[in-house]
């Protein structure tokens, strides 16, 4: 099962890689400034202005919406199980998608 938008496990890449798993991620502007993450990407990335970074990462994955929030302590997931609820995250994605910068 390939997961998009998860990245920053080197083994987790490397497999991705050999499935031929490729994302599509949209970080903020700053994470340019770090060569090795980007090297080490398998997809496609664009960026957005720092002030619209957010400390939640979302994946969507068919008809599953995973929240993973950082900042809770511990750090929390919600997976969210609904087409209906998917096609609305993924709206909101390739609408960002279109206004962020290569």
């Amino acid at each position: 099962m390939c997961f998009p938008g998860i990245n920053s496990l080197p083994g987790h890449t490397r497999s991705r890689r050999r499935v031929a798993c490729a994302s599509k991620q949209q970080w903020p502007v700053v994470r340019k400034r770090y060569p090795d993450l980007l090297a080490s990407f398998f997809g496609k990335a664009r960026f957005h202005p720092k002030e619209y970074s957010s400390l939640t990462d979302t994946i969507i994955y068919r008809d599953t919406v995973m929240l993973f929030i950082w900042t809770a302590g511990p750090p929390l997931a919600v997976v969210i199980k609904s087409e209906d609820n998917a096609a609305s995250y993924r709206n909101q994605f390739r609408f960002m998608w279109r206004h962020a910068r290569k």
